[in-house]
C-alpha cells in the first residue's frame, strides 16, 4: 500500500509526530499509523508499548494541540501484529504546536508561511479582511466616494458600528 496524502505510516511513535496530527487538522484530516512500515505493512507494536502508547498519545494530542476530538484506536494485522490509528479530522480552528501552524500538503507536513496562516484564519472566520491594516496609508489616500457609497450601503442595521467608526474617523479628519 503506498502512502496516499491523507495518511502517513510510521514504525514506532516519537513525539514530533504531533506536528504530522497538527497538519492534518489544518488541512483536510487524516490518519496516522503507528506499526506499519512505509508500505503500510505491519511491523507491529509489543503488546506492553501498545498499552502505554495508547495513554500517552491521547495526552500529548490534548497536552500539546488541545484537540480533544481525534481518534486513537488499536488494530491489529491479520498476523497477529499490533498497531495504532490515530484519527484526524479537519479541524475548524487553526491548530498550533508550540507556537507553530502546520499544514498537510500533499504527503508532506509543513510548517504553515504567514499568507497561509492568514489564510487558515480567514477560511475559518477567525480573522476577517476589515482586521488587516495596510502600512504607509492614511486617511487622505482613501476615496471619499467611496465613503459615501459604503455609508449608504451600510446604513442597515447589521452595518450601524461599521458606520459608526467611519462618522468618527471623518469627524477626526475635519477637526485636524
Amino acid at each position: 500500500m503506498i502512502e496516499p496524502d491523507k495518511r502517513e505510516f510510521k514504525q514506532s511513535w516519537r513525539d514530533e509526530y504531533l506536528e504530522h496530527i497538527c497538519g492534518m487538522a489544518n488541512a483536510d484530516g487524516g490518519s496516522l499509523f503507528i506499526g506499519l512500515d512505509d508500505n503500510g505493512s505491519p511491523v507491529g507494536i509489543e503488546e506492553k508499548d501498545l498499552r502505554k502508547l495508547l495513554e500517552d498519545i491521547p495526552n500529548k494530542i490534548v497536552d500539546g494541540l488541545h484537540l480533544y476530538n481525534v481518534k486513537v484506536r488499536p488494530l491489529s494485522s491479520e498476523e497477529g501484529k499490533f498497531y495504532i490509528e490515530i484519527v484526524v479530522p479537519k479541524c475548524n480552528e487553526t491548530v498550533s504546536l508550540k507556537g507553530k501552524s502546520y499544514i498537510r500538503i500533499g504527503t508532506t507536513t509543513r510548517v504553515m508561511g504567514f499568507a497561509s496562516y492568514r489564510e487558515a484564519l480567514m477560511e475559518r472566520g477567525s480573522l476577517t479582511w476589515d482586521s488587516f491594516t495596510v502600512d504607509d496609508v492614511s486617511i487622505d489616500d482613501l476615496d471619499e466616494d467611496s465613503f459615501r457609497i459604503f455609508r449608504r450601503k451600510s446604513s442597515k442595521k447589521k452595518h450601524q458600528h461599521l458606520l459608526r467608526n467611519m462618522i468618527e474617523r471623518e469627524f477626526l479628519r475635519n477637526s485636524n
